[in-house]
């Protein structure tokens, strides 16, 4: 029998809203469990009634999202319906189990994740933002409600989980953002997919296809053995039954047929277990019997290798954004980390240095995120006049005491107008890679110039680049370690390119010298 293809998606769109809605509510009963055995007891009866009211809230918000998404899957309003007042039990939970040392902050940050599933930026950035607030609003309630003062160590906590819940945001809405722009390239490949069909169909005329010739009544003049190959599956069919069927079969046929339009039709349809694409001609009329000319081309291998492509550039994608992620946050992270160990450590005057730092490293990570997508997309410079000791004196507090000492700086220019955040990208990447070539040798730091033109300068004494090497370092995933990802050196020349900078690299026997050269003489 042939069967026409349906689209996409089509049939499991009403499944998959439906799973989502039960493994909510499976996750929600689990969580009831917990916290009827394990937190409510012990909880303060106004806590208990809270919580109880909450819970008969959400049981109807919940109903409500499962209708909306029957209605339309996936659609922001149903996805805002169902999230939204998870949120909001979540902070619930938190008021009534402890504010800042509730176990149920986790939550929140789990939800981030699961909403950033879905392809609505916007509505991932919304959702973060609220529950940032739900979870200010629960800890402070509780505060309240309890007569108590948050110490410094409860605020430090309660930024520190703001900050979190901002950064997996931030990310979740990156990698959708990505998600969309593959779905849009998928968009764009099945139309010219589509064009190719067609023309695979004017091409495979003289070769292997299958070809059906019919008159006004749909009576075959001429069949090739193609055709009756594909459809004939039960030996000894008359070729105008088998006509019949394929008509009959093929969605808008025969609706096209009757209207006798002089453009073509086309459609693909499933026979047996190939995908078989169906194209129709109506042909000029003529001294000629002949009035429809059907077209049968296998394309199952087609499809085949198209579903296979786009899963490896989507796998390629993904890939691409992890790595990059995960080479660009690592310094500030160590440095937010490194800050953590030492702020129980340390007098109450060093302590407020250390949060001064920590603070400056969670902006410059949350400015990285969206720095990141300008690995994939061009470069917008916002130049602005920049203090280059104070650029520099950050350079190094976010280094290691031990790499601090490695460094020796040389700064001759005390102020430049570029981009400050693409200047620090260039020098955090050119200074880590030149601390990775080795345990103890310095590595020289410099810059001269004015706005005119500028040289940065960033030399190392640790052996030099590999010879086989050289000639690719500045290209994405090269790398000469085994542990590297490759993305330094590619970032930088990217950044460089961007804001008109040149990059020069200087191999020498002892070591490495990178020179970044700008300002308004180079442009």
């Amino acid at each position: 029998m042939v069967t026409e293809r349906m689209a996409p998606g089509a049939q499991v769109a009403g499944t998959s809203s439906m799973n989502l809605i039960v493994y909510h509510l499976m996750i929600a009963c689990g969580m009831a469990v917990v916290v009827g055995t394990q937190f409510y007891p012990a909880m303060m009866p106004t806590a208990q009634r809270t919580l109880l009211f909450a819970v008969f809230v959400f049981i109807p918000c919940v109903a409500l999202a499962g209708v909306l998404l029957r209605r339309a899957p996936h659609s922001p309003r149903a996805l805002a319906a169902l999230f939204v007042p998870e949120i909001m039990l979540v902070a619930v939970l938190i008021f009534c189990t402890g504010g800042v040392g509730s176990p149920f902050a986790l939550l929140l940050g789990f939800l981030l994740v699961v909403i950033g599933a879905s392809d609505h930026v916007l509505l991932i950035m919304v959702l973060n933002v609220l529950a940032c607030i739900a979870y200010l609003a629960a800890v402070y309630a509780n505060a309240w409600f309890g007569h108590t003062w948050l110490g410094e160590y409860e605020l430090t906590q309660v930024q520190l989980q703001v900050f979190a819940l901002m950064l997996v945001g931030g990310v979740m809405a990156a990698i959708a953002r990505r998600h969309a722009a593959v779905r849009a390239a998928r968009w764009r490949a099945e139309q010219i997919q589509h064009q190719l069909a067609a023309l695979h169909t004017r091409v495979l005329e003289a070769m292997d296809e299958g070809v059906i010739v019919a008159d006004a009544f749909l009576r075959p003049i001429d069949m090739n053995q193609a055709a009756r190959q594909y459809l004939d599956r039960d030996d000894g069919v008359e070729e105008r039954e088998l006509l019949r069927r394929l008509v009959a079969s093929v969605d808008g046929l025969q609706a096209y047929i009757e209207s006798e339009k002089g453009e073509g039709f086309q459609r693909e349809c499933t026979i047996g277990d190939r995908s078989i694409l169906v194209h129709v001609t109506h042909l000029p009329a003529s001294e000629l019997r002949a009035r429809w000319l059907f077209t049968l081309v296998d394309i199952t291998s087609v499809r085949a290798l198209e579903r296979q492509l786009l899963e490896q550039r989507q796998m390629a994608m993904l890939g691409r954004m992890s790595a990059m992620v995960a080479h660009e946050i690592r310094n500030p992270i160590q440095s937010l980390t490194q800050g953590l160990e030492l702020f129980m450590q340390v007098g109450d005057a060093r302590r407020m240095q250390i949060i001064e730092i920590m603070q400056h490293e969670v902006a410059r990570l949350n400015r990285m995120v969206n720095g990141i997508l300008d690995f994939v997309r061009p470069l917008r410079p916002r130049v602005e006049p920049v203090d280059m000791e104070e650029f520099f004196r950050q350079v190094l507090h976010a280094l290691s005491a031990q790499d601090r000492k490695r460094v020796s700086l040389n700064l001759a220019c005390t102020q430049l107008t570029l981009d400050r955040e693409h200047l620090r990208m260039v020098v955090d990447n050119l200074l880590s890679n030149a601390l990775k070539q080795g345990a103890e040798e310095t590595v020289e730091l410099s810059l001269s110039g004015d706005d005119r033109q500028w040289n940065l300068q960033v030399c190392d004494q640790a052996g030099g680049i590999a010879p086989e090497l050289r000639a690719r370092i500045f290209e994405p995933f090269i790398s000469g370690k085994a542990d590297g990802v490759g993305l330094g050196l590619a970032t930088v020349k990217q950044v460089c390119e961007a804001n008109g900078w040149r990059i020069e690299v200087l191999h020498k026997d002892g070591g490495t010298c990178f020179t970044v050269r700008g300002g308004s003489e180079m442009e």
